[in-house]
């Protein structure tokens, strides 16, 4: 959460991601769900928001 709050994503980005942790903490407690749903929740998120080509410096 505080990734995304200082590379100053909208609030939109915040949320959801607050929502798959959320989903995890209910996990571990066995209140709801599983970490493996929790864990494709998050690759998910992530494959939207591609990384930019790793550029070497010499």
């Amino acid at each position: 959460m505080r990734i995304v709050r200082a590379a100053e994503f909208g609030d939109d980005i915040y949320y959801r991601f607050d929502m798959i942790e959320d989903e995890a903490s209910l996990a571990l407690t066995g209140a709801h769900g599983t970490l493996e749903d929790c864990r494709t929740h998050l690759l998910n998120e992530l494959a939207c928001y591609p990384l930019p080509p790793v550029s070497r410096s010499v």
